[in-house]
C-alpha cells in the first residue's frame, strides 16, 4: 500500500504549521533559520 496524496499534504502542512510556529517563537536567529528551513 502506497500513501495517497492525501498523506503527503497532511504531513507538508504540518512541517509548514511547525516551521511557521516555529519562527514567530523564536528568539535567537539560528532557530528562526532553521525553523524557516523547515518551511522550506
Amino acid at each position: 500500500m502506497e500513501p495517497s496524496l492525501e498523506n503527503y499534504l497532511a504531513l507538508s502542512g504540518i512541517l509548514f504549521a511547525i516551521g511557521a510556529v516555529g519562527v514567530v517563537y523564536k528568539r535567537n536567529a539560528i532557530g528562526m533559520f532553521m525553523c524557516i528551513e523547515l518551511m522550506l
